[in-house]
């Protein structure tokens, strides 16, 4: 899975627009610790992940911001497992800790997204002040709050340069490519689809 600034910056390329609660929606995911539980709720122990997903947007409300967010980060994410880790998986597989050196990897790649691009400490900010209490079923605002803090304080406190992995370019070119697909995957909303949001 991509680093929380990963995700932020496709959040911001899907959606200029300052939207906190879309910012929180595209990291909070993550909030679940436990990989088993981690692995179903970003649909990874389902065989048919993209119909897992297409199920998903079924269900996500496009004017609601947060799980319209929520929705881009487990698509990127699931974009980003056929890629980018298994890439990393293929070339690092077979070598001791591989798997904690390509969770290394992902970090460094963030914090050099964080140093390089000014919107960072404002959009960490604009989401700990986001009034998203009581709207995510999955985790608490306690916990969010708390893995947004832990994350954000990490960032200004690990400056590791970028990854000579998944380098700056890598992760650009992913983002682009990642979030022009999305735009095409998400189905366009119907007129029912608008009347059933405004009900």
């Amino acid at each position: 899975m991509p680093s929380s600034m990963i995700h932020l910056l496709a959040a911001r390329t899907f959606s200029p627009r300052e939207d906190p609660l879309f910012w929180v929606g595209s990291v909070c995911p993550d909030t679940v610790e436990d990989r088993c539980a981690k692995d179903a709720s970003h649909f990874r122990d389902r065989p048919d992940r993209e119909n897992a997903l297409r199920e998903l947007e079924a269900r996500t409300h496009r004017g609601n911001s947060l799980e319209e967010g929520i929705l881009l980060h487990l698509f990127l994410d699931w974009k980003w497992d056929a890629q980018a880790y298994d890439l990393y998986r293929k070339q690092h597989g077979q070598e001791d800790g591989w798997f904690a050196a390509y969770r290394y990897q992902i970090a460094m790649a963030g914090s050099y997204l964080y140093r390089t691009n000014p919107w960072g400490e404002a959009v960490w900010t604009a989401m700990l002040q986001a009034p998203y209490a009581g709207q995510v079923s999955a985790c608490s605002a306690a916990e969010i709050r708390a893995f947004l803090t832990r994350n954000f304080t990490w960032l200004q406190e690990n400056d590791t340069g970028a990854s000579p992995f998944f380098t700056p370019s890598f992760v650009e070119k992913f983002v682009t490519h990642s979030v022009e697909e999305y735009r095409h995957w998400r189905k366009p909303e119907t007129a029912a689809d608008a009347e059933e949001r405004n009900s």
